[in-house]
């Protein structure tokens, strides 16, 4: 049985246990790679890689190992990750104020983009979004947003919310990168920009530029179409043919999409605009589930640090740059792979940069569908 700590601290909700231990490391003066030997042991003998054994840390901390577990989904039995984001992600600066010794890293659900107590905005994972979370009093409309998120998973189910936010994020940045003309005037469109210049000021589009406060500027409106395209009755009105906006019930679809935007009596004669783009291919088809959960892409080594993809730090500072040159979010957002989701390049007007992703996901997709046979 290992010693009990001199400090401890309890764990976050949804907190990851490197965290965790970091944290434990830091109140008690050890070394974070020696503290990780002690409640780790290899995954396979001979190998690198560790896994962490619950009962270690529960005589190390003093915490009944069911205590942690409720707290850190690393050691729940039976968890569904599909419900949980793939990357750890920095806690509410207020929220994490009562576990001290460092940042608190938790696993949030899918469909937490902000705190509603303390009026942070989380978002999707992204490179650029350090521990200075962005505070939203100026946009109360993202937390009420949040709070009919919660309740569209409540009356939906996590995944065909989870569907449907990642379709209408697409579907909003292709009209805020097309820029229609019957997006003016009465509907919601100009508020986006309106709502950028708040959440990365114009001063400090470099430094404070990530595709999170990008998302967090259409948000509102995101959650208003998720609810539409989630509906199973608006999803069948949906698959009726392009056409005569007199005679289908594709007219009821876009009219109802447009009267959530502020638009009356909307539609698109381009059969190619975004919303009959997501009726042709996507709404005959099952929720999209998440792509990659935290077991998948965790990879640690024999100290449990995570590797660092260079690619994606050095693909964020480019996209920073030209951000700061012409604050065209409307662009950056079309090109983003939003964290978790399938790569979805249908709402591009030529072939997208993932092609490689593309073709994992459809061999991957395969070999699943000929296991279940």
């Amino acid at each position: 049985m290992l010693r009990r700590l001199p400090i401890t601290a309890p764990p976050a909700t949804g907190e990851t246990i490197k965290s965790f231990l970091q944290r434990l490391a830091t109140l008690n003066g050890i070394d974070y790679p020696e503290l990780w030997g002690w409640v780790s042991e290899p995954e396979t003998i001979g190998k690198a890689r560790r896994i962490i054994v619950g009962p270690r840390l529960a005589d190390l901390t003093g915490y009944p190992a069911d205590r942690l577990g409720q707290a850190l989904p690393e050691l729940r039995k039976g968890l569904d990750w599909q419900l949980l984001r793939d990357v750890p992600q920095h806690s509410c600066p207020k929220c994490a104020a009562r576990h001290p010794g460092g940042q608190v890293m938790r696993l949030f659900a899918l469909h937490h983009y902000a705190c509603r107590r303390h009026g942070y905005w989380i978002g999707p994972p992204d490179v650029g979004e350090g521990p200075c979370l962005p505070h939203l009093h100026e946009l109360p409309e993202i937390l009420q947003a949040q709070r009919r998120h919660n309740r569209l998973v409540r009356e939906r189910g996590p995944i065909p919310a989870f569907d449907g936010i990642i379709h209408a994020f697409r579907i909003l940045a292709g009209l805020w990168r097309g820029g229609p003309e019957e997006t003016y005037g009465t509907s919601q469109w100009w508020q986006w920009d309106r709502r950028l210049d708040v959440l990365i000021p114009k001063q400090q589009s470099a430094a404070l530029f990530s595709h999170s406060r990008c998302y967090a500027a259409i948000y509102p409106e995101a959650v208003t179409i998720a609810s539409l395209l989630a509906s199973p009755f608006w999803r069948t009105k949906a698959t009726f043919p392009f056409g005569d906006p007199d005679t289908d019930d594709r007219w009821d679809f876009t009219e109802e999409f447009g009267r959530r935007l502020g638009i009356e009596e909307y539609y698109p004669e381009n059969p190619q605009h975004p919303v009959h783009l997501w009726a042709d291919h996507h709404a005959t088809l099952p929720p999209i589930r998440p792509a990659k959960v935290f077991p998948d892409r965790r990879r640690l080594s024999s100290d449990g640090t995570a590797k660092t993809d260079r690619r994606a730090i050095d693909s964020h500072h480019k996209s920073a740059v030209i951000f700061a040159k012409r604050r065209y979010a409307a662009n950056a957002l079309t090109y983003h792979h939003h964290t978790m989701a399938p790569v979805i390049d249908t709402y591009m007007d030529r072939p997208g940069p993932y092609a490689r992703q593309r073709m994992r996901l459809a061999a991957d997709a395969s070999h699943h569908s000929e296991m279940e046979e």
